[in-house]
């Protein structure tokens, strides 16, 4: 890989998990050893509960780093937004890296992915899963997730936050309504994004926070996002249902629960707003180093 020299601001949202974030930044460090630049880290504090300590000791590649602390915990989406909306305030210049801080997002591939995005300037580089750690149950719900978005949507989600991107997309990621239901979701569909498969990593320290009751809510958000396509393929199987001869019980079954889905997503979406609308809730920003 050619020698990489270019500005970055990385955007990192954490709640209750300093530990983890305290590696991170060093991981960080260590990562932009291989990079010349300018290089900013942005923490959105989303309301933890925790006393925030964070370490700038031997950091010496990172130039600056901020911390956003919001009022009450938002969820890592709105939290994401709020910090891509105050970076493209300052009106920043060059690339954007979202990375989570529990240490699944391997810092180590950066380097990897902004290559990826030298080459691919007008497109989003996302992160995609091409390995998972975590049980069992988890895993198989996570497949029959993405099984059941592609089914409804036509897309295959398989990445999350970790993505990087030029500045240049700022302003228009910001102006979506759709950004404090799912940022995945959102660059998907709106701009052309390219994969990079890369292995989860196991978190630092810890239990993973995902529970079955976070992935419904988290797959109803996305899945809104694209809520007319929905209702289109929930027309098509309704037709197609309709066609199998002597089915009418099963007709008015499916023809009902497709109601249902579709009433459930459209008032999700009801939610989506321009991220300004959550600025209030922005308690103050302190710079650490």
């Amino acid at each position: 890989m050619k020698n990489l020299s270019y500005n970055c601001t990385i955007l990192i949202p954490a709640f209750n998990d300093w530990q983890s974030l305290n590696k991170l930044l060093k991981e960080l460090n260590n990562a932009y050893k291989k990079i010349s630049g300018h290089i900013d880290i942005v923490i959105i504090n989303d309301g933890s509960t925790q006393k925030t300590i964070i370490s700038t000791k031997g950091l010496k590649k990172i130039n600056k780093i901020n911390v956003i602390n919001l009022k009450k915990n938002l969820g890592s989406q709105i939290a994401i937004g709020l910090g891509l909306y105050k970076i493209n305030q300052r009106k920043i210049k060059g690339n954007i890296l979202i990375i989570d801080s529990d240490g699944e997002d391997n810092p180590k591939k950066i380097p990897e992915l902004l290559e990826a995005l030298n080459q691919n300037e007008q497109k989003i580089i996302v992160v995609s899963r091409k390995k998972r750690r975590e049980n069992f149950f988890l895993r198989s719900l996570n497949a029959l997730r993405l099984l059941f978005t592609f089914i409804f949507t036509g897309k295959y989600l398989n990445f999350g936050n970790f993505s990087c991107f030029k500045s240049d997309f700022l302003e228009s990621i910001v102006k979506s309504k759709s950004l404090n239901l799912a940022y995945c979701a959102t660059i998907s569909n709106n701009f052309e994004i390219k994969k990079q498969p890369l292995e989860k990593k196991s978190r630092y320290f810890g239990k993973s926070k995902v529970s079955f009751g976070f992935l419904i809510k988290y797959s109803l958000r996305i899945i809104s996002i694209f809520k007319h396509e929905v209702l289109k393929r929930s027309i098509i199987i309704i037709f197609i249902v309709w066609m199998i001869p002597n089915n009418h019980f099963l007709f008015i079954l499916i023809s009902l629960i497709l109601l249902l889905f579709n009433l459930m997503i459209f008032h999700t979406n009801k939610g989506g707003k321009e991220i300004k609308y959550f600025l209030k809730f922005i308690k103050n920003i302190s710079k650490v180093k």
